[in-house]
């Protein structure tokens, strides 16, 4: 046992040492604050105007428009299955709004060029000419690509109705 916490801790203490080391004259420094300034108040406000862009986009069945806003990998997982941009578009067309609502919107930045955001969804319309009203919670992810943030993830969980207790 002793020969087991010895090797973790020659492991750990190495892998701690690697980690750790001075940046070589071949490995370029990590920008600082200021000369990497990022405005996450800006940048939340802007990835959620796109995303709310994107819902009267789709709304309006503008695919044109929604090409702009997503990148040429866009993915999106929803109505049982992962969809390319091409997919999302034909589903635009079989698909009617009625209302929808976003509300409890949150967005992190994993990094300064990408944005996570995740919200409950709300929404009424019909679908393949099946009428419904549902919730959902959606998740989905902005990269922000030459000073433009374009969509590249959008996932939705549809909220089941809980058992009573």
């Amino acid at each position: 046992m002793k020969r087991i916490y010895l090797a973790f801790f020659a492991l750990l203490a190495t892998t701690l040492c690697a980690c750790s080391a001075p940046p070589s004259a071949s490995t370029p420094a990590a920008p600082t604050a200021s000369a990497a300034a990022f405005d996450a108040a800006a940048a939340e406000k802007a990835v959620i105007e796109m995303e709310k862009k994107t819902w009267e986009v789709y709304k309006n069945k503008q695919a044109d428009e929604y090409r702009k806003l997503a990148t040429p990998k866009y993915r999106a997982v929803q109505n049982g299955a992962i969809k390319d941009l091409d997919a999302v578009i034909k589903d635009m067309s079989e698909t009617t709004i009625t209302n929808y609502s976003l509300s409890d919107i949150k967005v992190e930045f994993p990094v300064n060029d990408t944005a996570v955001l995740t919200y409950n969804l709300a929404s009424a319309g019909v679908y393949k000419g099946k009428p419904g009203t549902d919730k959902y919670f959606v998740s989905a992810v902005w990269a922000n690509v030459n000073g433009a943030w374009k969509a590249v993830i959008y996932h939705e969980t549809k909220v089941e109705p809980q058992p009573k207790k």
